[in-house]
């Protein structure tokens, strides 16, 4: 009995040995980051490892023809290996979910390989070789996945390669040559500008060459030398670093193209539960564009129509651009330049973005719509579920939605029947709640106003009349005769004194205190046009709310006793857009117009009470952020 017992004790421990094993070798790699990542890829045998911050891009590499000659001389069973990248891309659904999702692939000399995608999604059956996954990675390779299959390997050399990169680049390519009967290890950060290729490569150990680069036993460097246009190569304490400048091919030698197809491209993050892709649509990038502008944090094909929009990330700290081409093709932009993805659109964004957290989990999503449909995509571009939802007629401003939660709120805009339209979402269920009749056609067709705990909606009528409503419909009051318009009212809750409920300004400039039931007083702090907006908030920042008067010709903010705080002259035909970010000791002003094509960022600074102002040539409405202002001329994104 006691053998038997033992025995038992001896087989448990045995399984228990054996999956903690194999656990280890994936909790290693799952937790490693990504300098790890590529070490655990490295052993005695390895020859190449690719790392690609998308599928895309590391597709398009292997299969270009300028990566060509390089691939098909050293890469063993590379035609598997492009084979399974092209019966990938065949497959459009799946293909726009990982496209964007980091990827590495390694060959080793024995003609083993390993494709890794960082996604949730599986490798598709048709696949050839061994499929499987680890904690945030799915994998391919040529052989069974075991433990001497990735086999870290702590070597000082390839560390200090690995740790030598550059985070600039979106490509890098760790090499692995022979030198004097020894492994040396090359680090290969890869740019691509327009038709020019720039490789920048650490070797270590290193030896000491000149700048004959003939003498470079790298394959990469040979495979490019023939297209150099310069070449430098710096030796120092047994490492070296070059620079090799090459004209560069782009074409591909397979057709990577994919044609619109319903899904939206997951990212390097896990795809959120509560996504639904059924009217998403993914489009490839633009080709290459020949007349990129170095100065640009950014160049596009086609004319770019929205945006720049910046946008928080609850990822980083960085925040991120969103932008709009002719295409109707929304891209998401890190805030060096880099394209993380981009999400095909019917029709234009109406007004500006709005950064949502609709699950009350600290994580962002963006609201926008179109004409024809309203969309809440998280910030790997993907639909939030329900979303988008189909308007039952096209809007003609941006919509307010009046949030509970994800399964319940109020939807409130203006349709191009100049009828405003109040609908109640439901778990899935859209439908019309209330019907208002002949709004003025403007762009910013309501203001939301709060008093105390109540929030209405203020519609200006074809009548010229402005009548308050709660958000299930219900008339709250209608607006004092007396009072008239000018082009931009807008309505703020007066915390000033107790003259009226409500501040607005009117077609004179004048300050217009509004009240239920009672008539409207007035208070003038200068002369304005009837196109005049008006900002009702604390500039100062000491508390109080402060009034600010913009027209065509000036800008000008006071205080509740009527000082001035400060004023400049503004010189545009008209205005079109008026914006302000407040920061902590900074308060941003935007003012656009798009008939002049022109933009004037002013800022305030709080602690030495001073505003300085920038102007700009743009094509459409610029952003800020902290530091810098987001400006568009035509195709190019400008960081100034």
């Amino acid at each position: 009995m006691r053998t038997n017992k033992t025995a038992v004790i001896l087989i448990v421990l045995l399984l228990i040995f054996a999956f903690a094993s194999v656990f280890i070798v994936l909790y290693d790699i799952n937790n490693k980051n990504k300098e790890d990542i590529i070490l655990s890829l490295t052993k005695t045998n390895s020859q190449y490892i690719i790392d690609a911050s998308n599928f895309e891009l590391l597709s398009n590499t292997f299969n270009s023809t300028s990566f060509d000659e390089f691939i098909s001389k050293n890469i063993k069973n590379y035609e598997i290996i492009r084979s399974n990248i092209s019966k990938i891309q065949s497959d459009s659904v799946f293909y726009s979910r990982i496209m964007s999702s980091r990827s590495l692939l390694a060959t080793y000399n024995d003609g083993d390989w390993i494709l890794l995608i960082k996604t949730n999604s599986n490798i598709k059956p048709n696949i050839e070789g061994h499929k499987g996954h680890f904690g945030s990675y799915h994998y391919i390779s040529s052989s069974k996945f075991e433990r001497n299959f990735i086999n870290t390997v702590n070597n000082s050399s390839i560390t200090h390669v690995i740790n030598s990169r550059a985070n600039t680049s979106d490509l890098h390519i760790i090499e692995a040559i022979k030198s004097d009967e020894e492994i040396a290890w090359i680090g290969h950060d890869l740019y691509f500008n327009n038709q020019n290729i720039d490789i920048l490569s650490f070797y270590s150990p290193a030896k000491k060459l000149n700048n004959d680069i003939s003498k470079n036993n790298s394959t990469l460097i040979q495979a490019f030398a023939k297209n150099k246009k310069s070449y430098n190569y710096t030796f120092q304490n047994n490492n070296a670093v070059s620079v090799l400048k090459a004209s560069y091919s782009s074409n591909l030698i397979v057709d990577n193209s994919i044609e619109i197809v319903n899904g939206a491209p997951a990212q390097e993050e896990e795809i959120s539960e509560n996504t639904n892709n059924n009217e998403t649509f993914v489009s490839p990038l633009p080709e290459t564009n020949p007349n990129i502008d170095p100065l640009a944090l950014y160049s596009s094909n086609n004319k770019i129509i929205s945006g720049p929009f910046y946008v928080n990330n609850h990822t980083n700290q960085q925040g991120n651009i969103i932008i709009q081409d002719s295409d109707n093709i929304v891209y998401f932009l890190t805030t060096t330049g880099t394209v993380k993805w981009r999400f095909n659109l019917d029709s234009k964004i109406i007004g500006d973005i709005t950064e949502m957290d609709s699950y009350n989990n600290n994580k962002i999503q963006y609201l926008f719509n179109t004409t024809s449909r309203m969309y809440l995509l998280t910030i790997l571009g993907d639909n939030v579920k329900g979303f988008p939802l189909k308007l039952p007629v096209h809007a003609q401003n941006q919509i307010l939605l009046d949030f509970t939660n994800i399964d319940n709120f109020n939807l409130l805009y203006a349709g191009i029947d100049n009828n405003a339209y109040i609908l109640k979402y439901n778990k899935g269920d859209l439908r019309l709640h209330t019907k208002i009749e002949n709004i003025y056609p403007t762009e910013k067709m309501f203001d939301v106003v709060f008093t105390g705990k109540n929030k209405h909606f203020v519609i200006n009528r074809n009548d010229n009349s402005h009548i308050f409503y709660t958000f299930t419909g219900s008339l709250y009051f209608t607006v004092d005769k007396s009072y008239s318009s000018g082009k931009n009212p807008s309505f703020f809750e007066n915390k000033t004194n107790s003259k009226g409920s409500y501040v607005v300004n009117d077609n004179q400039g004048r300050l217009s205190y509004i009240s239920r039931n009672k008539e409207t007083e007035y208070t003038e702090f200068g002369k304005f046009d009837k196109e005049n907006y008006f900002e009702y908030l604390d500039i100062t920042g000491n508390g109080d709310s402060d009034f600010i008067f913009i027209d065509k010709n000036k800008i000008s903010a006071y205080d509740k006793f009527k000082s001035l705080i400060f004023n400049s002259e503004i010189k545009f035909t008209s205005i079109d857009y008026v914006k302000f970010k407040t920061y902590k000791n900074i308060v941003k002003i935007i003012v656009y117009s798009e008939k002049d094509s022109k933009a004037m960022i002013f800022n305030y600074n709080r602690q030495t009470k001073k505003l300085s102002k920038d102007t700009y040539k743009a094509t459409t409405r610029p952003d800020v952020t902290f530091s810098n202002s987001l400006i568009i001329e035509t195709n190019h994104l400008y960081l100034k």
